[in-house]
């Protein structure tokens, strides 16, 4: 693995983090074998589906057979829950989905539904989107008071999976967004209101929603009172090429910018910013909008993280410092995350490594794998690890005990 590590002072708008990181940390790194407590798994195809009530549900294929894998993140169990039967392979995805919600949603299968898919659940399980079979019809059911409510058509619509890619609520579930078009208000089925942009993104703690306007402006919208106010302004040729994400925290968002350069666009920045006068700017090596991805913050925009160019970087923000890690290059979002923050670090995969990055960019080895990490999923105590390798042919899934 390849570490490069720099530090330099990036450009600071105005003001600075003050975020403080304590606690007690390793003296050196220590490395770890692969201590799977279970045989490991392999698999043609390996995607996930659906995340929901402490579990995350996988669509798996092997040869001929099809099935639906859950890990539990509560107990941190692999299990198969159930083998599908064989269909059209452009259609194995939208059935793989249709069986899961039949199984985690227990009266859907009743006699008014059966001409209905559900298209998405609520984080909470309490409400659902549904979809008739001509694409015309589009219900939100509320289980807590058992109604269904009609939804605005979109009868131009005509792939389910992209249907149930633009479905996206907010943090309390009071509203949904559709199709970055309409906002929904969950309780009477009813449009709140109208996106003129794209890229809609809820914050975690507050239904306010960042989007890119239609003249390329970042905007925050309250939706309870429909103010608008533009929050980052392009300048002429200068345009934003990523959609903006929060921190836990809801206090800061990231997004990146880029111009175009003799025909092509390049992505020259990545902002970190709040709604007040902060605003820190990583410079980037014109990289090609297809070759940075992964924009995340960790609580309170201590990390930021993303993947550029095939390399991986990291971003201690209260100090500034720079650290770079062997990646991948990737022409879309990776399918498994490869990061993940908890209270005082961040996790990473990083080539065969699974590590961890602690207060001031201290790092420690958790794991070495045979193969490259295409990705992974961890439990909600942290004692066990999900691994998904990437191989020549398909992957390895493995249940790992993390020392």
């Amino acid at each position: 693995m390849k570490v490069h590590r720099h530090t330099r002072i990036g450009f600071i708008c105005l003001t600075l983090i003050g975020i403080l990181y304590g606690g007690l940390w390793w003296s050196q790194n220590q490395y770890y074998s692969h201590p799977s407590h279970r045989k490991p798994l392999q698999f043609d195809q390996f995607e996930p589906l659906v995340e929901y009530d402490h579990s995350v549900y996988f669509l798996a294929q092997r040869g001929q057979i099809s099935s639906l894998w859950r890990f539990q993140k509560q107990t941190g169990e692999l299990k198969q829950v159930r083998v599908i039967s064989r269909t059209d392979p452009s259609k194995i995805k939208a059935q793989a989905i249709a069986s899961l919600f039949k199984n985690i949603i227990p009266d859907y299968e009743n006699k008014e539904n059966k001409e209905f898919q559900v298209l998405a659940l609520s984080p909470s399980g309490s409400s659902f989107v549904m979809l008739d079979s001509t694409f015309e019809t589009i219900i939100l059911h509320n289980k807590d008071d058992d109604r269904s409510l009609m939804l605005p058509p979109l009868s131009h619509f005509h792939d389910e999976l992209l249907l149930r890619d633009g479905i996206v609520w907010s943090k309390d579930e009071d509203y949904l967004l559709l199709w970055d078009q309409m906002i929904i208000q969950r309780s009477n089925g009813q449009i709140k209101g109208l996106l003129q942009g794209k890229w809609g993104s809820w914050s975690p703690t507050s239904n306010q929603l960042l989007f890119v306007d239609q003249k390329g402006d970042l905007r925050l919208r309250d939706i309870e009172s429909g103010v608008e106010k533009v929050v980052y302004t392009v300048d002429e040729q200068e345009k934003i090429w990523s959609p903006p994400v929060w921190d836990p925290s809801g206090r800061y968002f990231a997004f990146a910018t880029g111009r175009y350069k003799d025909g092509n666009m390049k992505v020259e920045r990545v902002h970190v910013m709040d709604l007040q006068l902060f605003h820190y700017v990583e410079n980037e090596r014109n990289s090609l909008p297809t070759h940075l991805t992964n924009i995340e913050l960790s609580l309170d925009g201590a990390f930021l993280h993303y993947i550029a160019d095939g390399m991986i970087r990291i971003v201690y923000l209260p100090s500034q410092e720079l650290r770079v890690y062997d990646g991948y290059m990737q022409e879309k979002e990776n399918k498994f995350p490869t990061f993940g923050f908890d209270s005082n670090g961040i996790w990473l995969a990083s080539a065969k490594d699974f590590l961890f990055i602690g207060p001031s960019m201290q790092e420690k080895t958790m794991i070495q794998f045979p193969e490259s990490l295409a990705g992974f999923y961890l439990s909600d105590n942290r004692h066990h690890l999900l691994a998904i390798e990437l191989l020549a042919h398909g992957y390895r899934v493995s249940v790992v005990q993390l020392p």
